[in-house]
């Protein structure tokens, strides 16, 4: 790891050597750095993912889809309804409702609407 850890600015040079870096940070740029333009297809199998949010206003139902690329994702494990992996995953999957002033402008009804945005 020597070689690695003192040569980081190679791997990005958003890192520093021998300077304090998240773990988590580093991990990214490295996976990002090894599997750069396909260059390891197997590697970037298991980190790499697409997912797909769906935005649907409530009053016409028009449903609005997004795909982003992710290597990771944040879940929250500090609630106290969280206990496993599933329980994780289903919560950062569900749907929420955004009204009041968190209100999205329909493309359809070209209006502020209440909507309902999750992943799926």
């Amino acid at each position: 790891p020597g070689s690695i850890t003192r040569k980081v600015h190679v791997i990005s040079p958003t890192l520093r050597p021998y300077q304090q870096e998240d773990a988590h940070e580093f991990f990214r740029t490295l996976l990002s750095a090894l599997t750069m333009h396909g260059r390891n297809p197997r590697l970037s199998s298991l980190f790499d993912g697409l997912l797909e949010s769906s935005v649907t206003c409530q009053t016409c139902k028009k449903i609005s889809l997004t795909r982003d690329r992710y290597m990771d994702l944040s879940l929250d494990i500090n609630s106290k309804s969280i206990h496993t992996l599933s329980d994780a995953l289903e919560n950062f999957t569900m749907d929420e409702t955004l009204d009041a002033d968190n209100k999205v402008t329909c493309t359809r009804c070209k209006a502020k609407r209440v909507v309902t945005k999750g992943l799926r």
